[in-house]
């Protein structure tokens, strides 16, 4: 008996970015294309890891994207197998979410946990059973998520049919946003055989069971050169066939510019353009460009005008959006002691890295990887604090306090066998 299925994740539908339509669109474009792979392929199943709204609120338009691809996957017979992550979980007020409305209409088989007693129960509600194959839906936990693995590893028994678990969860890349270690799914590499993950937003996998697509489409264009896309998964006799599908999307021009040694506004302006058309390529329609300069200049980095860069690019590409960032500074200063006003998103990251630096290089040894996933953990609870998202503020405050622990070197009269960690 052969069994095959799609695993997706991060679809974000509904994510109209930087407000323009076709980006709404895009997104909608391209899980569509994931539907049609898999009606094309004859696969059994289709499995969604995840985020498949990129709010928890929705509007209509964006529900109907939605129900246009179930209906067809639903049309074709192949079973589709939810979990919910942090972006599709119901609002506050609200006891239910539109993970909730598709499941309860027939479109999706939703995995929900199920907790007693604080604990973790395995149920009907978590663990789909089909011939030869079983599903085990954990979705999101944030700073539970390791608690949550080692219950279910005690838990979870050993079975002959194939076993898939879905798990919204970052493995490995501890100061994401739920983010465990990979010590955290002892137990069981010997009873799972696939372990569908999902959010973080490139591929990557570990040990030949652990399973992680990345978005198929560019939430930030800072993912431009991450490689996503999805996985098409046949188990015949027992072994698993995997192979990743680079997805369709937007074609993004991620340009990096020095200019270092120019003297005027209009070279800015002539060196900026030159670079983007001979890094744009013509067959690129409908392309999204960011455009990063960096480098010293003779002059007040503030009077580079970026609109007018913009309208440049814009009338020479015809591009569906520019973004500019501009980290040039003026020669003769440092970035310490320069005090004009930055692109905000460089400053930002410029600072947090700064003080986390001089903060934790006298604590415990660390490294760029270290500084750069302390940058996300605080850039990540600014973005949850905006958005009013009060519990994943405070699971990912919990989640980087956790790691912080960890990390330190406390004496022992004062880590009191970790118990403050585990209660994090």
């Amino acid at each position: 008996m052969t069994i095959s299925f799609i695993h997706c994740s991060d679809l974000h539908l509904g994510y109209n970015q930087f407000g323009l339509e076709e980006r709404f669109l895009d997104f909608g474009r391209t899980f569509s294309h994931i539907v049609n792979d898999a009606v094309a392929r004859e696969v059994d199943y289709f499995l969604i890891a995840g985020d498949f709204f990129n709010k928890r609120t929705i509007n209509s338009r964006t529900l109907l994207q939605a129900i246009d691809g179930l209906e067809r996957l639903k049309g074709a017979g192949i079973e589709v197998i939810a979990i919910e992550g942090n972006h599709d979980k119901a609002p506050y007020e609200d006891r239910d979410s539109w993970m909730h409305f598709l499941g309860e209409r027939g479109y999706i088989h939703l995995l929900k946990p199920t907790i007693r007693d604080g604990k973790l129960v395995l149920d009907s509600n978590n663990v789909l059973c089909f011939p030869k194959i079983r599903f085990v839906g954990l979705g999101y936990f944030g700073s539970m998520t390791e608690r949550r693995l080692k219950e279910l590893s005690e838990l979870l028994n050993p079975s002959e049919d194939f076993t898939v678990l879905l798990l919204h969860s970052a493995a490995d890349r501890l100061l994401h946003l739920g983010g465990v270690p990979f010590e955290a799914f002892a137990g069981l590499e010997g009873v799972v055989d696939y372990a569908a993950m999902g959010h973080v937003h490139e591929r990557y996998e570990i040990d030949d069971w652990i399973y992680n697509p990345g978005a198929p489409e560019c939430w930030d264009l800072g993912e431009a050169h991450k490689e996503k896309g999805y996985y098409h998964v046949v188990i015949s006799n027992g072994e698993k066939t995997v192979e990743h599908i680079p997805s369709i999307r937007r074609p993004i021009c991620d340009i990096e510019l020095d200019l270092s040694g120019t003297f005027t506004l209009e070279q800015v302006y002539d060196k900026c353009l030159q670079a983007v058309l001979e890094g744009c390529a013509e067959s690129d329609d409908g392309v999204i460009i960011r455009l990063v300069i960096y480098g010293q200049v003779t002059f007040n980095p503030l009077t580079i005008d970026q609109a007018r860069l913009a309208e440049e690019i814009h009338n020479a590409v015809s591009p569906v959006h520019v973004e500019i960032i501009n980290q040039t500074i003026q020669e003769g200063y440092d970035f310490d002691s320069f005090d004009a006003k930055l692109d905000r998103a460089v400053l930002e990251e410029r600072v947090l890295k700064g003080l986390a630096s001089s903060y934790f290089s006298s604590r415990f040894e660390i490294d760029d990887r270290f500084l750069d996933e302390i940058v996300h953990a605080a850039r990540s609870i600014k973005a949850l604090a905006i958005s009013n998202d009060e519990q994943g503020m405070t699971d990912a405050v919990q989640a980087l306090a956790k790691e912080l622990l960890k990390r330190s070197p406390l004496p022992a009269d004062e880590s009191q066998g970790g118990a403050a960690g585990e209660n994090l």
